[in-house]
């Protein structure tokens, strides 16, 4: 039997120091790791360190593997463009905005398999921002006022993929939450909660129509905690929501 254990267990905080008995800094190489790339990203955030830029490396190279590269290529050229931190911000931003405005609402509608429809956080270029960290905070901010929403639903993934090191961005997220797009309001609503920020302006969507929002509203306040005390009123009224998974968040918060 299959057992989905990754929906069991969630993390309801950024690691700040290696949770296990870590005695090595660098992660240990394992031969049949066909990613290394993004498992040097995941150790290192187990571990609670930032990103260290591999300075003058090429960003061409990768570059043009995030572009044009299949999908193992994309994934790996993202944590290859991760690792080079701030030189690669600038192309990445312009790869984010091909990458979504190439984006169909087709290709994001809910089917039969997929009711709640695709995330267009999902693109190589975020996973890359995301793993440069802080100095591809400020220019995705900037990228939350596009006017293209699935630019600013990417955005919003992406800084709360970068989690407390994008915390400057949280007055702009918490404005996203009244985007007309419910994937931005979703995607905002996520970050909020990585960037333990926006207690208040979440509790005033804990209502939104769409169950994504209110799910991750819920789930948000739960990471924020007791500084989002005033929220309970609200909680409590989700006790009763028609998703399974909004009243499971209503009462982890």
């Amino acid at each position: 039997n299959r057992y989905m254990l990754k929906f069991q267990f969630l993390r309801m905080t950024e690691p700040e120091a290696p949770t296990w008995n870590n005695q090595v800094t660098a992660m240990p190489k394992v031969s049949s790791d066909m990613h290394p790339g993004l498992s040097r990203d995941v150790w290192r955030w187990l571990r609670g360190k930032s990103c260290s830029a591999n300075e003058g490396e090429d960003v061409a190279t990768p570059l043009a593997a995030l572009v044009d590269g299949n999908e193992t290529e994309q994934l790996d050229a993202a944590y290859d463009l991760g690792a080079l931190g701030g030189p690669a911000v600038a192309p990445l931003i312009e790869a984010l905005r091909r990458q979504a405005q190439d984006l169909l609402e087709a290709d994001l509608a809910g089917n039969a398999s997929n009711p709640q429809g695709s995330n267009p956080g999902e693109l190589s270029a975020a996973f890359a921002l995301a793993a440069v960290g802080k100095p591809a905070v400020q220019p995705l901010v900037e990228e939350l006022r596009n006017k293209d929403w699935r630019v600013r639903a990417v955005a919003a993934d992406a800084l709360g993929n970068i989690g407390l090191e994008a915390v400057e961005a949280a007055s702009v997220l918490s404005q996203c939450l009244l985007d007309e797009n419910l994937w931005v309001r979703r995607n905002a609503a996520e970050a909020l909660g990585n960037l333990e920020e926006g207690a208040e302006s979440l509790a005033d969507v804990l209502d939104d129509d769409d169950e994504r929002v209110r799910r991750n509203a819920a789930l948000a306040l739960a990471k924020i905690g007791p500084g989002a005390a005033e929220s309970v009123p609200g909680l409590v009224e989700l006790l009763r929501d028609e998703s399974r998974y909004v009243r499971h968040n209503a009462v982890l918060a």
